[in-house]
């Protein structure tokens, strides 16, 4: 978590003798050690006040054998009580905070980008523009400031950023200095680079003036407007790095807030109201898509500009408190410094943002009510729908728990409490009944596994079928098949009406279900494929790379899970998948999942070509034509569209838009869940829907919109 406050800054008097020697203190050398005082007014005064105290300031003329004398200032601080003054070498002359970051040309790597001055001790004077508090996961304190030239301190360089971050104090041992927003500083410390970012550390301030003393204006904030080419985007943030920000108002929200795994950082995510975008006449084009989208800002051009105008502003500096906030809501005025945080650049707001309700996100496309003569069938990414319940048998399910394979704590997709859990089933319940119509099959995925009770039934969906019972829904009953949990915990599932959908027993000698599965995947299938089981796990290992002689690894960390229903007298035969993460990395472990789904599919189709088959649930990748990898097209769903299914996303682009999404990563818009489906039960769709009920809204159930297939089952469409 990170607040703003008031910062308790220390002047660290130490620094290490290598500093001496960085700034010409080498060789043989005399020292006139008589005390004076530069006046305070002086350019290079280098008076610090603690405790009402003032610093002793020493001048050494330094020799070397091959170089003329140099003068060097250094401070000597006052001494803690007992102890010795250490003496502290300082630079005489303040450099632009520009020439710490470095020149960032048109065609720099951002990625790989080293500022000229990197481990080198430097002089810097400039305005704080922000404070920032934080704690480590161990939960220790960090503090730092930013700090930025003011117009005449600069170097007037546009391709340089003014601002840098000072990373100053952990909070142990330190004497206490208060400072504000707007106190001017000067400072010497180690310019470093943390995780990509430009900081300075170790710093010993040398000279202070607070915000009420100064009399000068403060640093005005630059406007927030980068170029839509993503690439050229990430040029002009670097150039701005550190430096102040305002967002403008009236900038519009798209997707909720979502807070980064790996980070903790909650970011919003906005474009200002007047890009072309923002400007549509309909309300459900208002929104950023992916490149591929026919509503995508380029429209001529399939794979462009990477949407780079997008505006994240981050919620670090607030402990991750942003408002309840959905798309096409606006936003009043924001500032706060160009942060660099887990290979984004982010804008830290220095308060939470203020909220204009905008147009209702559902309202652009609402799901159609089914006909009653319909079988319908619905995918949900739940997100991690765990309970409060300690599974003894499970090692990261608990906030106590020594962590799993891969898995430390904290464990930040676990519920804060148990109100919290159940307000959350409660609301997924509702989504099932008023937005779903109750469908009759539903495929789940991020359940957790578990089976505290030993009765067979997965907790998670037990609790949401008896929610959905208790709100006046259907009757479901659950299945699952446990061998398709991954090292955390996470499995997918079945919620089926108890009253229409069978779920019938299975014999050895079924060609899928049974003892000897042959599906014609090229490779290897694990034992747990030889299970007679209804639901049933599948997996394999294949081969990583080209290489025949390279390690293999297993096709899926959760394995693909199919079920056979009876519907009506009809077989249906589901295979429910929650892919590996990340579009652009992980591409052959995809295409051997994409292949595993499709020889399935495939083997049961040329046994009967009328058969009802379904293959979807939360893919994480996109459908055709929308390639994560543009230049080099890796086609990760290609078995499944070419092995005869079709893709119901493909009409819904077609015919709505709009509304061809089902999840919105860092405010862009696209499509990571699916349902394909062979050719008998194409030519009885009826509908297919997406429910944007989740993925717009702060206070959703979840982070994926789930998808609604309405078939038609009257009997007439059986002949």
């Amino acid at each position: 978590m990170a607040y703003i406050h008031s910062i308790k800054t220390t002047f660290l008097a130490g620094l290490v003798p290598a500093l001496l020697l960085a700034v010409g203190c080498s060789g043989n050398s005399t020292n006139d050690t008589t005390p004076i005082k530069e006046p305070a007014d002086s350019p290079n005064a280098l008076i610090g006040v603690t405790n009402n105290n003032v610093r002793t300031v020493k001048v050494s003329t330094v020799a070397h054998s091959s170089t003329p004398a140099t003068p060097v200032v250094s401070v000597a601080p006052l001494a803690p009580e007992g102890g010795e003054p250490v003496p502290v070498a300082m630079t005489t002359v303040a450099l632009p905070i520009g020439k710490i970051n470095g020149l960032i040309e048109d065609d720099t790597n951002v990625d790989k980008f080293s500022p000229p001055l990197k481990d080198e001790p430097v002089r810097i004077h400039g305005v704080i523009t922000q404070l920032l508090d934080w704690k480590t996961r161990e939960g220790d304190v960090r503090r730092g400031f930013f700090l930025q030239n003011t117009p005449a301190q600069a170097d007037d360089d546009p391709k340089t950023s003014d601002g840098v971050f000072v990373f100053a104090f952990d909070g142990v041992d330190i004497e206490e200095y208060d400072l504000e927003v707007g106190d001017e500083v000067h400072l010497v410390g180690e310019v470093h680079v943390h995780y990509k970012q430009t900081e300075v550390i170790d710093p010993v301030i040398i000279k202070h003036v607070a915000a009420d003393k100064r009399k000068k204006p403060g640093i005005k904030p630059f406007i927030a407007n980068p170029p839509s080419d993503k690439k050229e985007a990430r040029i002009y943030w670097k150039r701005h790095a550190g430096m102040l920000c305002r967002v403008p108002a009236k900038s519009v929200v798209q997707g909720s807030p979502k807070t980064d795994f790996w980070s903790g950082d909650t970011i919003l995510y906005v474009m200002s109201a007047d890009h072309p975008v923002a400007q549509r006449k309909k309300i459900g084009e208002r929104r950023v898509f992916r490149d591929f989208h026919p509503l995508d800002d380029d429209t001529q051009n399939m794979f462009d500009n990477q949407n780079g105008y997008l505006v994240p502003i981050s919620g670090y500096a607030l402990g991750g408190n942003f408002p309840n906030t959905r798309t096409f809501d606006t936003i009043d005025a924001v500032e706060g410094a160009v942060r660099y945080h887990y290979g984004e650049f982010k804008v830290l707001a220095s308060v939470p943002p203020v909220i204009t309700r905008g147009p209702h996100p559902g309202s652009v496309s609402p799901v159609p009510k089914p006909a009653e003569d319909s079988l319908t069938v619905a995918s949900f990414n739940v997100e991690n729908l765990y309970d409060m319940v300690n599974d003894p048998d499970d090692g990261c399910d608990d906030h106590d728990d020594p962590g799993c394979e891969g898995v430390r704590r904290p464990f930040n997709y676990l519920p804060e409490s148990q109100a919290v859990y159940d307000a959350r089933v409660a609301l997924i319940a509702t989504q099932i009944i008023e937005s779903l119509y109750g469908p009759d099959i539903i495929m789940f995925q991020e359940l957790e596994d578990q089976d505290v009770d030993k009765d067979g039934k997965n907790d998670a969906m037990e609790n949401l079928a008896e929610a959905v019972r208790t709100q006046g829904g259907p009757d479901y009953d659950t299945a699952i098949d446990r061998d398709g949990a991954d090292a955390r915990g996470i499995i997918s599932g079945f919620m089926f009406k108890r009253e229409r959908v069978k779920l019938p027993k299975v014999t050895a000698k079924d060609p899928v279900f049974g003892s000897k599965p042959d599906c014609g995947f090229p490779h290897d299938l694990l034992p747990l494929c030889n299970d007679v089981s209804n639901p049933k796990s599948f997996n394999a290992t294949f081969p990583v790379g080209n290489n025949k002689e390279s390690k293999t690894e297993d096709v899926f960390s959760r394995s693909l899970q199919a079920v056979k229903f009876e519907v009506d007298g009809e077989t249906v035969v589901v295979l429910n998948n929650h892919f590996s993460s990340g579009p652009d990395r992980r591409i052959q472990k995809r295409q051997m999942q994409t292949l595993l789904n499709a020889s399935i599919a495939e083997s049961i189709m040329a046994a009967d070509p009328k058969a009802l088959v379904i293959a979807g649930g939360d893919l994480n990748v996109f459908p055709r034509p929308d390639e994560p990898l543009p230049d080099n097209k890796s086609d990760q769903l290609g078995a499944l569209y070419d092995c005869g299914l079709t893709n119901l996303q493909d009409d819904l682009l077609e015919r709505a838009p709009e509304a061809a999404f089902t999840y919105v990563y860092k405010g862009v818009a696209g499509t990571l869940d699916h349902i394909f489906v062979s050719p008998a039960l194409e030519k009885r769709v009826r509908n297919f829907s997406i429910a944007h009920i989740n993925t717009d809204f702060s206070d959703g159930a979840g982070d994926h919109d789930p998808l609604l297939a309405e078939f038609d089952w009257s009997k007439k469409s059986k002949k």
